[in-house]
């Protein structure tokens, strides 16, 4: 279970060598009717060429989710797009909400787990000074909507306390940065880094506000082709959690497939 939590996009017309896809976090979308999918990346799909949809196949039994990204503006340096998602997390709440393995959350009673959907909305920009050097900044927000204020347990396992904390009715942003390009002909690097804070917002009372956490990743990835790609490396978090500070480092990998 845990590994559905602890888990880039596409073609570029300007760019016609296809060492472009598989790129992730760009502001990019895939190129119309194009797929990728990796082991632990969701499904993308090119709806149109500025426009891109994407879900996490697996979790949909568990945790419905849908994702929509619009490219606004583009010229040979430069993109600009906006990113959605929304997803209903109420059932997977409920999942790991009990004793033993795979139990996350303290056995409660269920109804404790309020009904709400979770939205998080994007701006990103990507700069290609060129193609050993690509720079993407992001901003994000994450939004709930709650039906029901009931209070629940904090998660404070690290990657979900920063990811779960507006399920209490937070306003949670994140501020990233990644810097990637390539190194030899089929081989890539990507340096990232994320800022997660707490707006100082909340839609109820009792929801309580979250410290600063930080992130950072770097992987190498090797594209075989416009059909496969393969990826490793590793995740370091420093979090502040309501048990106190800790550091995580875990490894990357993955396998991504496109057609």
């Amino acid at each position: 279970m845990k590994l559905f939590f602890i888990v880039v996009i596409l073609s570029f017309p300007v760019f016609l060598n296809g060492d472009e896809y598989f790129t992730p976090g760009r502001a990019e979308t895939l190129k119309k009717g194009r797929f990728e999918v990796g082991v632990f990346q969701p499904l993308r799909y090119g709806f149109r060429d500025d426009i891109e949809v994407s879900t996490y196949p697996l979790m949909n039994f568990i945790m419905p989710n849908f994702s929509v990204k619009k490219k606004y503006f583009q010229t040979s340096k430069m993109v600009f797009s906006s990113e959605h998602f929304i997803s209903y997390p109420t059932l997977i709440l409920k999942t790991i909400s009990k004793r033993g393995i795979g139990g996350l959350l303290p056995e409660t009673r269920k109804e404790n787990i309020p009904h709400q959907i979770y939205t998080e909305h994007s701006v990103i920009f990507t700069y290609r000074f060129s193609k050993y050097f690509i720079m993407t900044p992001r901003i994000s927000i994450s939004l709930p909507l709650i039906f029901d204020n009931k209070k629940f347990s904090d998660i404070d396992m690290f990657l979900l306390y920063t990811r779960t904390a507006s399920f209490h009715g937070n306003l949670i942003y994140t501020l990233s940065l990644d810097l990637e390009g390539k190194i030899y002909k089929k081989l890539y690097y990507c340096i990232d880094f994320d800022f997660y804070n707490d707006l100082g917002i909340s839609f109820y009372d009792y929801a309580d506000g979250i410290a600063a956490n930080y992130e950072h990743k770097f992987y190498l990835q090797w594209k075989q082709s416009k059909k496969v790609s393969y990826l490793i490396g590793y995740k370091m978090v420093f979090g502040d959690y309501p048990y106190g500070k800790q550091f995580n480092i875990l490894p990357l990998f993955d396998i991504s497939f496109g057609f």
